[in-house]
């Protein structure tokens, strides 16, 4: 379960995100510019080949290069939740790509959320990988929600996204929900359901109640964030697009650390960088900063994949052979021009 949100208008706009589950490790990854990429797709089906064009900060829970959210240096925000009516569409000989990946395609080649409207046409998330739906923004002001409906991409921006916020509901029922409560709560919702309405119908009434022209700021963001806060909330995420920078704090460190990207440099010839969701804060958070090594990766990636509960619910069962080629797979990329050359 997740919740995430817009506040703001075109002249500056904030996302914010409560990371809802039971597995709370985590880094936050740099990524780099000039870069060629295939996706991680198992055959039969055809990966999406690309070069990435926009440096960008991702948050990661199983691995680099398959982030949960993140921004990239023109502004653009992608966040994800979990929507378990998703259905991916069917092969139909387009390029395939993953559904975490999807999110570092995005960030990778877009800077507008026009863009990754379009680019989300041109490429399918291949079948078999976790339902999840996506909220999309960017630093002109546009806003999407992304679902795949019985196999279809929908899209909802403009006057369709009347109330920028999404859970874990189709975003069709939770403005249904939003409207008439009494009326969905009759047809006798689960738990689960009745939950995700709630805090979609919670968060999507206070930033209607937002005075027009309001300044937005970290702090409301966060405030926002607390309403709609669950037992199993892990982090909380805040992006102000407007001036680059990423907030956060985690249920183990809950003093907020802010992390810039232009402090960052996504050249293709330098090093990414990686910082511990979990590190304290400090007066400089650059100084929590180190250079990503794949041994950070392989960690992360056997924390996640020998997680019982994981193991038990998706009925897995990795190698450390497997984990070791996770691990090492964002050492495939090269350069665009080394490309080119060879």
């Amino acid at each position: 379960m997740c919740t995430s949100f817009v506040i703001g208008d075109a002249a500056g706009r904030i996302v914010g995100k409560n990371m809802d589950v039971f597995y709370d490790d985590g880094y936050l990854f740099s990524n780099q510019r000039n870069l060629a990429k295939t996706a991680f797709v198992l055959p039969p089906g055809k990966p999406a080949v690309w070069v990435s064009q926009y440096g960008s900060l991702t948050f990661h829970q199983s691995g680099k290069e398959f982030p949960v959210g993140g921004m990239n240096e023109t502004g653009l925000v992608v966040e994800q939740m979990t929507l378990w009516e998703t259905e991916y569409s069917m092969d139909d000989g387009r390029p395939a790509i993953s559904e975490l990946q999807w999110i570092q395609y995005m960030l990778d080649t877009c800077r507008t959320v026009r863009e990754v409207i379009e680019a989300a046409s041109r490429i399918r998330i291949g079948q078999g990988t976790p339902p999840l739906h996506y909220l999309v923004c960017d630093r002109q002001g546009d806003t999407a929600v992304i679902e795949f409906v019985e196999g279809n991409l929908a899209v909802y921006t403009g006057e369709e996204l009347p109330v920028p916020v999404l859970s874990n509901s189709t975003y069709k029922q939770s403005l249904e929900y939003a409207d008439q409560p009494a009326i969905l709560a009759e047809n006798g919702l689960d738990e689960y359901k009745q939950n995700s309405l709630e805090r979609f119908t919670g968060a999507a009434r206070l930033i209607q109640s937002r005075k027009a022209g309001t300044p937005v700021s970290a702090n409301e963001a966060f405030e926002l964030l607390q309403v709609v806060k669950r037992q199993d909330t892990v982090w909380s995420i805040v992006y102000d697009i407007a001036n680059l920078e990423i907030h956060f704090f985690t249920n183990r460190e809950k003093e907020r650390k802010k992390i810039q990207l232009r402090h960052f440099d996504f050249s293709d010839g330098k090093t990414a960088k990686a910082l511990p969701v979990h590190c304290r804060a400090a007066e400089n958070i650059q100084e929590r900063v180190v250079d990503y090594e794949r041994r950070l990766n392989k960690e992360l990636a056997q924390s996640f994949f020998t997680n019982e509960t994981f193991a038990q619910v998706f009925k897995w069962n990795i190698t450390e052979e497997m984990i070791d080629f996770y691990a090492g797979y964002p050492e495939q990329f090269v350069k665009q021009n080394d490309m080119q050359v060879k």
